[in-house]
C-alpha cells in the first residue's frame, strides 16, 4: 500500500465517520438562520434607512471635491496672509502705541473733573466730615462711603 492510497482510506474513514455530525451542524445553523430572520431582516431594513443620506450626499460627488479644494486653498491664502501682515507690521513698527502727548496741568484736571458727575467733583463732597455728618446735606449714605474718598 502506497502513501497516496492510505491518505485515501483515511480520508474516506474520517468523511463517513463525521457526516452525520456535518448534517447535525449543517441543520442547528440553518434552524438558527430561520429564528433569526427577523432580526436579520430589521438589520438589513435599518442599514438601507441609514445609507439613504449617503447615497443623497454621494449624488454631489464634484461639489465636494470643489468644495474641499476651496477650504485648503482659503486656508493656504488665509495664514500666507497673516504671516505676511504680522512680518510687515514688524518690518515697519505698526504695532507700537503713539506716544501720549502731554496736556498742561490745568487742562487735565479739567478733563478729570468734566468726567466725574457734577455732584461729586471735589473730594469734600466725595467724603464724610471728620465729626461724622456728610458734606451735602441731600446726598444719600451710599454717595459718601468711606471707599470712595481719596486720601492723600
Amino acid at each position: 500500500m502506497h502513501l497516496h492510497e492510505g491518505l485515501a482510506v483515511a480520508g474516506s474513514i474520517l468523511y463517513y465517520t463525521l457526516f452525520p455530525f456535518y448534517y447535525i451542524i449543517l441543520l442547528l445553523v440553518r434552524l438558527i438562520l430561520i429564528l433569526l430572520s427577523p432580526v436579520i431582516y430589521l438589520g438589513y431594513v435599518f442599514k438601507e434607512a441609514t445609507m439613504i443620506p449617503v447615497r443623497v450626499l454621494a449624488h454631489f460627488e464634484a461639489l465636494w471635491y470643489f468644495l474641499g479644494a476651496a477650504v485648503v486653498i482659503g486656508v493656504i491664502f488665509g495664514l500666507g496672509l497673516h504671516y505676511t501682515m504680522r512680518v510687515i507690521t514688524v518690518v515697519l513698527k505698526l504695532d507700537r502705541k503713539p506716544e501720549p502727548k502731554h496736556e498742561p496741568a490745568e487742562a487735565s484736571e479739567k478733563s478729570t473733573d468734566e468726567q466725574l458727575p457734577r455732584e461729586a467733583t471735589t473730594t469734600r463732597d466725595r467724603c464724610p466730615k471728620k465729626n461724622g455728618s456728610t458734606a451735602s446735606p441731600g446726598a444719600s449714605r451710599q454717595d459718601h462711603d468711606a471707599s470712595t474718598c481719596f486720601v492723600g
